[in-house]
């Protein structure tokens, strides 16, 4: 059976009722960004207790460029805390997305060493690795 995933999203998404109604559905967790939010901490670490998939943007954003950015510290605070293992992901292509009605442009994704490819065009997965303890 496969487990349940859900991940974060701006708190600000629940300000509009369709998007709250969707979003609940999915059973996403509001976080409030720029901040310490103990509550969205708290309802990841009981996703991550009761053996579901949190999946988390370390960034705490996309870029809008396809670059990579500086980390929060929230991604390993959660992976010590819960003893959850840390599974990089990266998707491609997003980034060109122009529109709802434009088809995003595939990007070729540069194969390296120890990443399974999901999709040549889209993105890769890494290998499973712990939370460093001294962090």
């Amino acid at each position: 059976m496969p487990r349940p995933l859900t991940g974060f999203a701006k708190a600000e998404t629940w300000d509009n009722p369709a998007m709250a109604m969707l979003f609940d559905l999915w059973q996403a967790i509001p976080i409030r960004r720029g901040e310490v939010d103990l509550e969205a901490i708290r309802q990841a670490l009981s996703v991550l207790q009761s053996g579901g998939i949190l999946a988390v943007a370390p960034e705490g954003t996309r870029s809008g460029h396809g670059r990579l950015g500086r980390g929060n510290p929230g991604v390993v605070l959660l992976a010590q805390m819960s003893g959850a293992p840390l599974l990089p992901l990266v998707y491609y292509g997003g980034e060109s997305f122009k529109g709802k009605h434009q088809e995003a442009t595939p990007h070729r994704i540069p194969h390296r060493r120890g990443a399974t490819v999901l999709d040549p065009h889209r993105g890769s997965i890494g290998e499973p690795a712990g939370a460093p303890a001294d962090c």
